[in-house]
């Protein structure tokens, strides 16, 4: 398979919608068409980033022909492809979706950084309760765990996470500076 060209983060659009909005993009750019049959039939691709992607655009899209295939991706050994799947299954069946989201979240953090995605989308769906694994992240020094960590604050305050909002505050006078932008970018959300 060829190497998949990966989009930007689309700042353009709410924070809130920029996971979808990415999804959508990483087809767009990669050539490949996003009508909801190709969308559906993208979920059997070998790249995990590609099928990851159509789950989470067949839950934004409620495509309910693709929910038995997303249920066999969200329960994937793969943390990234399963959080991705997890999502797009909470979107259509939102029992279901949770339970994935959190047996993704409980996985150690470390190894798996889907997990720290996991927690913020449990919060999306009012669930703060994976937030430790967050805020582990968040104060570790791998600057990769600390940035999927930071995206995930905004949807921890939505959710009513106590600490969110100081953490996206403090976050502001970061050294790294994309996290610092990471923290503006959600303070303009909430």
């Amino acid at each position: 398979m060829d190497e998949l060209e990966i989009p930007e983060t689309p700042g353009d659009v709410p924070y809130r919608d920029r996971e979808d909005a990415w999804a959508n993009n990483l087809l767009t750019l990669n050539g490949r068409p996003d009508d909801d049959a190709a969308v559906i039939e993208l979920l059997d691709s070998t790249s995990e980033l590609l099928a990851g992607a159509a789950a989470r655009l067949v839950g934004a899209r409620q495509l309910k022909d693709g929910l038995p295939r997303l249920r066999e991706l969200a329960a994937s050994p793969d943390d990234l492809l399963a959080v991705h799947a997890a999502a797009g299954l909470a979107r259509l069946d939102p029992d279901a979706g949770r339970e994935e989201l959190k047996r993704v979240s409980a996985l150690p953090w470390q190894g798996a950084p889907g997990a720290i995605q996991a927690a913020g989308e449990l919060a999306r769906l009012g669930d703060p309760s994976a937030a430790p694994t967050v805020y582990a992240a968040l104060d570790s020094d791998n600057r990769v765990l600390r940035t999927i960590a930071a995206k995930q604050l905004l949807f921890l305050a939505d959710a009513g996470d106590p600490q969110a909002r100081t953490r996206i505050a403090a976050l502001q006078a970061d050294a790294d500076d994309g996290l610092a932008a990471i923290a503006r970018s959600q303070l303009s959300s909430l």
